[in-house]
């Protein structure tokens, strides 16, 4: 058996050599101190014997539960909303008319960047836009 840990589920799932050693199921959690998409944990021991039907479960980080808001400083709303998809984190727009930026510019969000969100909560940010 292979040391999966610290290993991007992805490569590991993928890999067509593993996948005549051995199946792989993931459990996802949220791990303060491992990046998205890595492996943390694996349920069979490393550099053990294992049968090539051996079922592997490993534990796969989720990331942050509590990602950062970040800034939104000279954004527009589209490049701003895949930054926050990129944290799993929620949002919703709304449109102002102002008058003071191109269309499309974020104005600002709320809670405030810099915050840390928590993405167990029902709540999304709000992306105050530009109409124009």
């Amino acid at each position: 058996m292979p040391n999966l840990v610290d290993q991007m589920f992805e490569s590991v799932k993928n890999n067509s050599g593993y996948q005549t050693m051995f199946s792989v199921e993931a459990v996802y959690e949220y791990n303060e101190a491992v990046p998205k998409g890595k492996i943390f944990e694996q349920d069979v021991e490393a550099n053990t014997l294992i049968a090539a039907s051996t079922k592997v479960t490993v534990k796969v980080s989720k990331g942050s539960q509590y990602p950062v808001i970040p800034q939104f400083e000279g954004r527009n709303k589209d490049s701003y909303a895949i930054a926050l998809e990129d944290l799993g984190i929620p949002y919703t727009f709304s449109y102002v008319t102002t008058g003071e930026a191109e269309p499309g510019t974020v104005l600002s969000v709320d809670p405030n960047p810099g915050s840390s969100f928590d993405l167990e909560s029902s709540k999304k940010v709000v992306i105050t836009v530009e109409q124009g």
